[in-house]
């Protein structure tokens, strides 16, 4: 099976910005604050956590420590997004997926939540140590037990529409396909006002935004774990041109497709 969790620690470090650097993670990402307070920026918006507090970030968002107080102390943890949707509820994937109005990044969890959250991921901690038989599916248990935690801290649910949800999957599996959202309307018998309406209530993204998220979140992975061509890459994701792929990459993370791979590179 493909690994489901690709960053796991526990650090106490101090945090140095790099405000220069694109901050790309192929997974969701959780940072589950326990000491001190963190600022942090996530795309345009700038907030702030004070401990105990989660932090939840999916592939679509640019994010980066602006500055970290109070013997700041976090345990991050990445888990891959494509295993992650093959194995988990689609109700509480939606809580990573989607970004509807109202939407908060940061999870204040109750005291007992706090608890439960910090003993599952210690229980996390030591299953990976061990190796044991049916190891795989007992940290699969122990995701599952702790993004439902999480489903209960939120504030405010999200309202779940399968409609909607089927159509993000239908985006999902045919990012690199899709050529105009008048295919999808009428694919699923909607007219494009309606689509574009109810996707954005449900997703917080419009349809076009939201393939174009997918397409440059792909990019992103294949740019880092690939060693296909810029062009190559830019036709394997959906885009018709070359160069129109670099404007758009560029014009979104401030860097062009090549030095975001140099950037990446381990050896950078």
């Amino acid at each position: 099976m493909e690994q489901l969790i690709l960053e796991f620690h526990q650090s106490q470090s101090p945090v140095t910005a790099n405000l220069e650097a694109v901050h790309f993670h192929s997974g969701y990402e959780f940072i589950f604050v326990t000491k001190g307070e963190v600022t942090f920026r996530i795309d345009d918006a700038v907030q702030t956590a004070y401990a105990p507090a989660v932090l939840l970030f999916n592939p679509f968002e640019n994010h980066e420590i602006l500055t970290a107080k109070g013997d700041y102390e976090r345990t991050v943890l990445v888990l891959n997004s494509t295993v992650l949707e093959q194995k988990i509820s689609p109700h509480l994937i939606a809580m990573l997926k989607c970004r509807p109005v109202g939407y908060r990044s940061i999870l204040f969890p109750k005291a007992e939540a706090m608890q439960k959250i910090c003993r599952l991921l210690s229980e996390l901690r030591e299953e990976l140590l061990l190796e044991e038989a049916f190891g795989e599916t007992y940290v699969l248990n122990l995701i599952y037990n702790l993004l439902i935690v999480l489903f209960r801290s939120q504030p405010q649910k999200l309202h779940y529409d399968a409609r909607m949800m089927q159509i993000q999957q239908y985006l999902d599996e045919h990012y690199a396909e899709i050529q105009s959202i008048h295919e999808v309307s009428e694919r699923f018998f909607l007219s494009n006002a309606h689509l574009s309406r109810a996707f954005k209530a449900y997703t917080g993204y419009t349809p076009m935004d939201y393939l174009q998220n997918l397409r440059f979140f792909k990019a992103q992975s294949l740019l880092v774990d690939s060693d296909l061509r810029v062009n190559e890459i830019s036709r394997c994701v959906g885009f018709l041109s070359a160069n129109h792929f670099i404007r758009q990459f560029k014009k979104k993370f401030g860097i062009t497709p090549t030095d975001f791979r140099k950037q990446q590179s381990p050896q950078h």
